[in-house]
């Protein structure tokens, strides 16, 4: 028995000293991802709207781009504060692999229900080897006034 035990011991240090270089979605419990992935995110301060009309979705971009020596694993990207349901995501963000120089891009909307500033936050876990655990602030911004011009909408 104390034989397997070392065996098992012996084969975790063999692992550990190469280098394991490997991605760990976690367990759901908030644990840090493993790897040597690294991003840079656009706009790195987290997302703006400004100028919003209740009722009517606008929508920002954020900009994920692969800037280690290997593959960017992103386990998730899940809206974390809502601000009651203003910030969402359009569609689901999960198990994506960006190869180092390329990017990924995604959308995020808000739509506000009462014309008063609402905070967020959006969360991407991925394996990047300084912060596998990234937390972007939300913020949306109503409008003082607007006009609908031509569209019969308001600008976004």
């Amino acid at each position: 028995m104390a034989a397997r035990h070392l065996s098992l011991i012996a084969l975790a240090l063999v692992a550990c000293a190469k280098g394991d270089t490997s991605f760990s979605a976690g367990q759901g419990d908030g644990t840090t991802q493993i790897g040597n992935g690294g991003m840079e995110v656009y706009p790195a301060e987290g997302l703006v709207w400004e100028g919003l009309v209740t009722g009517f979705p606008c929508s920002e971009y954020l900009r994920i781009e692969s800037v280690g020596l290997e593959e960017l694993n992103i386990a998730s990207v899940d809206v974390t504060v809502s601000g009651d349901g203003v910030f969402t995501l359009p569609s689901t963000h999960e198990g994506i692999s960006v190869a180092p120089g390329d990017f990924y891009e995604l959308s995020v909307q808000a739509t506000l229900s009462t014309m008063e500033a609402v905070t967020g936050e959006l969360r991407i876990k991925s394996n990047d080897e300084e912060n596998g655990d990234l937390r972007l602030p939300l913020t949306a911004n109503p409008a003082t006034d607007w006009d609908t011009g031509d569209t019969g909408q308001p600008p976004c």
